[in-house]
């Protein structure tokens, strides 16, 4: 039998040091070059964009009517200031009913920096349910900027139930400006006292309707009026599309006190058109006797309704670098902007 035998070949030559001295050199330059060149700046240079001519205006029936101009600029120039030279009418039927008279005091007050304008209406316009209005706003240096919006009928409340029990907010109702709390507390404040609202309506059939929700809570501690806007939630709508509110109250409970800012949930006809519905929501129970909730259902008209979903959009991808982007719905021409109604029915309940 033969025997294998594995020999180990030992090589007399010597390593090239040299050689590799050189390829060291050579990969360390490299590096050092790659370095050099990721730390350039870019340049680029953005392509001119004209700045556009912005209104916006939301006629809500319970809030004073105004409507503010401003200009939206490229990036590349936030150095532009407003013209007080400007009109703006309200037309119904092509026929003007009101030109606006601009907000000096706080324009000459300093109070609004000049990029914008405030407009006000001499009197308390009465837009009609169901009507086409129109806005025409000019300023120098711009095309006419127009916008034509219709106000709706407002829907009406036909039953408002409730009733009370102990029990925890949705997640969703903690997530909100009105009601951060600590991770410490959030326990706690989960037991509590709850007013569950159920409230009916018929919705109009064969067209597109939206909606929106505000809850008011009216209270007397002592012998003083306090109304606040109040957040609520709903189980059935655990991530909902929401609009912010700020309710300048007119009865704050200290001076100088506002409301914190609220998220009033919006919604569409899309799965009971024509149907009678009724939404369930959460608020706060109150223990002060005799306190009042006011329900208020809001009908937004299409401009409205499609504007806040594209802001809530935005709102919640803000902070998200990898989120789509959001184009803002606007209902103007030569411009951009928004121009939109909403009509109201509130009902009261007095505990």
């Amino acid at each position: 039998m033969k025997q294998i035998i594995h020999r180990k070949i030992r090589s007399n030559r010597k390593p090239d040091t040299k050689n590799m001295k050189n390829r060291t050199l050579v990969s360390i330059l490299f590096l050092l070059q790659l370095s050099i060149s990721c730390s350039d700046d870019l340049s680029f240079k953005l392509p001119d964009v004209e700045p556009l001519l912005s209104l916006q205006s939301f006629v809500d029936p319970d809030k004073e009517f105004e409507l503010l101009l401003t200009v939206a600029n490229p990036v590349q120039d936030s150095t532009f200031k407003m013209s007080t030279d400007c009109t703006v009418d309200i037309l119904e039927d092509e026929n003007t009913i009101e030109r606006l008279f601009f907000d000096t005091i706080l324009y000459n007050w300093g109070v609004i920096n000049k990029c914008y304008l405030r407009f006000l209406s001499d009197s308390l316009i009465e837009f009609q349910e169901g009507k086409e209005y129109k806005v025409v706003a000019n300023h120098p240096g711009f095309e006419e900027l127009k916008a034509i919006s219709v106000k709706p009928a407002s829907v009406k409340i036909i039953q408002v139930t409730w009733k009370s029990f102990v029990g925890e907010m949705p997640d969703w109702y903690y997530d909100t400006p009105s009601k951060k709390i600590s991770g410490i507390s959030k326990g706690i404040d989960r037991d509590t006292n709850l007013i569950e609202f159920s409230i009916s309506f018929i919705d109009p059939d064969q067209i597109s309707n939206y909606y929106r929700l505000g809850i008011n809570l009216i209270t007397k501690p002592g012998n003083r009026l306090f109304d606040r806007r109040i957040q609520y939630a709903s189980q059935s709508l655990p991530n909902p599309c929401y609009m912010k509110f700020h309710f300048d109250t007119p009865y704050p409970l200290y001076s100088g006190w506002s409301n914190p800012q609220t998220y009033e949930i919006l919604w569409n006809d899309n799965e009971f058109n024509g149907e009678d519905h009724t939404i369930k929501i959460l608020v706060p129970g109150s223990s002060s006797q005799g306190s009042k909730y006011i329900v208020s259902l809001y009908s937004l008209n299409e401009d409205y309704y499609k504007y806040m979903v594209s802001r809530w959009k935005y709102s919640i991808s803000e902070d998200d670098p990898f989120a789509e982007p959001v184009r803002f719905f606007s209902n103007t021409s030569n411009g951009c902007g928004i121009f939109a109604f909403s009509s109201l029915d509130a009902d009261t309940i007095e505990f």
